[in-house]
């Protein structure tokens, strides 16, 4: 990507209680964390749509193009070339707000990746999801997620280390909704010790609930297309729309046979 982009490290852990709201519900309720406050913050209301070309361009080029409503703003996001770090995963991200200036320099990183892309005027005046339509892509994954954030912050509470992260994600699908719950934590600062201390308590104190998960949302999402056909939805989902937890296995051995194609 041009215009020096970001790199986002973050580790994600995947929920596989019996009872996976009850489990994020108990996990939100943490005040500590392996010696670390953990400061609540506003919950987010956040809708991510996924878009490629006809032809799968991004995909085949591991890129992700996002819009994303996060409570009344609109963001527009370019994501990919990850590669696994000690600490997490690391991702390539520039991430905008919706305006031509934003439009343009996401568009000019597309083409530099050499995706083709529709002959008109780059313009925010646009609803973003009928603009981008305009630009010749498609919907591949429509998500919604229920954010509860909590900060990591300094012993001495003066430094936010690291952001914490409940996720409900619920995915639309073809064969219907289905709910996932996943924890984030997300690196923001030049120590890494908060994210990996975190993450191997957790892992350590819940480690029949939850697994470290190394793949993206969006791929996630494709995995659990791919599960619904094969089982069916009766089998996979429960009555509330949560993923069962027997399925994490089956899930993520779908995930794991996809990085190998």
């Amino acid at each position: 990507m041009n215009h020096s982009p970001a790199h986002e490290v973050e580790a994600t852990l995947f929920v596989c209680a019996r009872d996976p709201a009850l489990f994020a519900a108990r996990i939100a309720a943490l005040h500590e964390l392996a010696g670390y406050e953990l400061r609540p913050q506003a919950t987010e209301h956040i809708r991510d749509i996924y878009f490629d070309t006809p032809e799968r361009a991004l995909q085949r080029s591991r890129y992700g193009l996002r819009v994303r409503r996060k409570n009344e703003r609109w963001l527009l996001t370019l994501k990919g070339d990850a590669t696994q770090t000690a600490a997490g995963v690391q991702r390539r991200e520039r991430e905008v707000g919706w305006s031509s200036v934003g439009l343009q320099a996401i568009l000019d990183d597309l083409i530099a990746l050499g995706v083709r892309i529709t002959v008109r005027a780059a313009t925010s005046e646009e609803e973003p999801l009928q603009a981008i339509r305009a630009l010749g892509f498609e919907v591949i994954q429509d998500r919604e997620t229920r954010r509860q954030i909590r900060h990591i912050c300094s012993t001495d509470g003066q430094h936010v280390l690291a952001e914490f992260a409940i996720d409900a994600c619920t995915y639309h699908l073809d064969g219907g909704a289905v709910r996932c719950y996943e924890i984030e934590i997300e690196q923001k600062s030049s120590d890494d010790s908060a994210l990996s201390n975190t993450c191997d308590a957790l892992c350590t104190q819940y480690a029949n609930e939850v697994r470290v998960w190394r793949h993206s949302k969006l791929v996630t999402g494709f995995a659990l297309e791919q599960l619904l056909q094969q089982q069916g939805r009766e089998q996979v989902v429960q009555a509330n729309g949560d993923l069962k937890s027997e399925y994490c296995d089956a899930l993520d051995t779908i995930l794991q046979s996809r990085d190998t194609d």
